[in-house]
């Protein structure tokens, strides 16, 4: 859930449990009657969460979406940096690693590479038991079909 400002998470998150308090019980006064027993559940229910989402504070997304961390420290100039250098993490690491990835078969079919592209779709389906190697070329004959009905079709597809 996110940390919404004057939402009741928002609000226990930055210490103020009694405005928190205030706007659900708040939230569960009808006209007629208080039902503070369900405020108090909610209530309890909201702390038991955020406690939680702390606990979880030894991991890297728990330091870029916490605002105690993100409003806290820093100068406002570099507030901004810490998150985007997190999410950049995953990118670079693909970055690196695409050179090792191989070939889309379907593109290697389009560039009339079908040993090579029969290949890697057996390489995707094998396993210490070879039992989907039938359905491994059943995939490579539709996507070989597909494509030879794509080039009759004369279609103006971009890397045709």
């Amino acid at each position: 859930m996110p940390f919404v400002p004057d939402s009741p998470r928002y609000l226990l998150s930055v210490g103020k449990r009694e405005r928190a308090r205030q706007i659900i019980t708040d939230k569960h006064t009808t006209a007629d009657d208080v039902e503070h027993e369900y405020a108090e559940v909610e209530f309890a229910e909201t702390e038991r969460q955020l406690e939680q989402d702390r606990s979880l504070d030894s991991s890297w997304v728990a330091i870029v979406r916490r605002p105690s961390y993100r409003y806290q420290t820093g100068s406002s100039n570099q507030i901004w940096r810490a998150p985007i250098a997190f999410v950049c993490i995953p990118c670079v690491i693909l970055l690196a690693g695409i050179r090792w990835l191989p070939e889309s078969p379907r593109f290697l079919l389009m560039k009339r590479k079908d040993e090579k592209a029969k290949a890697i779709v057996l390489g995707i389906h094998s396993g210490p038991n070879s039992q989907y190697a039938d359905f491994a070329g059943a995939e490579f004959d539709l996507m070989k079909r597909q494509l030879e009905y794509d080039r009759e079709l004369n279609s103006s597809f971009w890397m045709s």
